[in-house]
């Protein structure tokens, strides 16, 4: 979610949105076709529930990595890997756009504009409100 607030005020140079559904407004128009993978995976069944973070995921998909971790490049190819595994995996290689694209996990809670928001206050050239 920070990252796409980044983006999007540095793709506007303006502030960005005070509530929820003029931020997917923009992330829609800016990025028509998001998957987030742990959204996405909060609808898989397995035996053992998955939790964690991204390491934790590609390790339970048997993924191998490359680079360090939580460097840009090998989080966005682990990324792109689990994402892939998953729609393999459990979906059939497809995924329905209806029900996953455009989500973010962890959106859709009160203050998390907010918490946006405060990441950027105070910085120089604008503020976020």
């Amino acid at each position: 979610m920070y990252d796409f607030g980044y983006l999007l005020r540095a793709l506007t140079a303006q502030q960005l949105p005070d509530n929820e559904a003029d931020f997917f407004r923009l992330i829609r128009l800016f990025f028509p076709w998001i998957y987030d993978i742990k959204y996405i995976m909060r609808s898989v069944r397995t035996a053992t529930p998955i939790r964690g973070g991204l390491q934790d995921l590609a390790t339970y998909l048997q993924l191998s990595l490359v680079g360090q971790q939580h460097q840009a490049g090998s989080d966005s190819l682990t990324t792109s890997l689990a994402f892939f595994a998953i729609r393999s995996r459990f979906f059939e290689d497809s995924l329905e756009a209806e029900k996953f694209s455009g989500h973010i996990y962890g959106l859709n809670l009160h203050g998390s504009i907010a918490a946006v928001n405060s990441l950027f206050a105070g910085t120089s050239g604008s503020s976020i409100h």
